[in-house]
């Protein structure tokens, strides 16, 4: 894991241990990430693009169980996705001048 994304609890101390959760994943491609990217939360979901080499690829991650991934979300884009927003059941996933659009609702593991 690239300890891409690390949750803290500031209740117990400071960041100078461990974090309580660890999100990510190995990117497909050796290349080095060259562009900034932005997952969302909403309620116990975590959601995170991953757009350099691999399109239009987004993870969700479930906090009450962070050690394997909810769903995968994939769709062919003109862009590679740099933002992925989580709002309710729905998942906008963009970058460029490209939007798009997942209902989670429903749906085991993603599409």
């Amino acid at each position: 894991m690239d300890r891409q994304v690390l949750f803290y609890d500031t209740r117990m101390s400071g960041f100078d241990r461990p974090p309580c959760i660890e999100l990510g994943m190995r990117a497909a491609s050796t290349q080095k990430i060259t562009r900034y990217t932005r997952g969302s939360a909403c309620h116990s979901f975590f959601v995170r693009p991953y757009g350099e080499g691999e399109g239009g690829l987004v993870r969700m991650w479930d906090y009450r169980n962070a050690r394997a991934v909810v769903a995968r979300f994939h769709s062919v884009r003109p862009a590679p996705v740099v933002h992925a927003v989580m709002l309710n059941s729905d998942i906008y996933a963009y970058g460029r001048h490209s939007v798009t659009i997942w209902k989670t609702t429903g749906v085991a593991g993603g599409n």
